[in-house]
């Protein structure tokens, strides 16, 4: 038998119908929850927020995991940069202040979209 929605609740600090509408997917965890959710879950914390992160802000997940960002003519607008606008915009400030961090240590190995210096 698994782990029931009341103690992955108890264990992330939310409540029961949260964790119920988390499960459905009518809810996505807030990104800090995720490493307690995947103590709860007994896996590694660092591959569910990589995972979370890939899966609900993939603009973000092509500078942090180095996937290569899908190839854009000269005559269409850059889809990535406001994928990784957007997606930076949804992360709380302190996990976007740590990608701004690191997107400035890597921005001699990836052009940042306007606005993001």
């Amino acid at each position: 038998m698994g782990i029931t929605r009341e103690a992955i609740a108890k264990h992330v600090g939310r409540t029961e119908s949260w964790a119920s509408l988390v499960e459905t997917g009518k809810r996505k965890p807030d990104i800090d929850v995720v490493p307690a959710l995947a103590r709860a879950l007994q896996k590694d914390p660092k591959a569910l927020t990589q995972l979370y992160i890939q899966q609900f802000h993939p603009g973000v997940a092509r500078v942090l995991f180095d996937v290569p960002a899908p190839e854009v003519s000269d005559q269409q607008p850059s889809v990535t940069d406001s994928e990784i606008c957007r997606s930076l915009a949804e992360l709380p400030d302190d996990i976007r202040g740590e990608v701004e961090r690191l997107v400035r240590t890597l921005h001699g190995h990836y052009s940042a979209p306007p606005g993001f210096d």
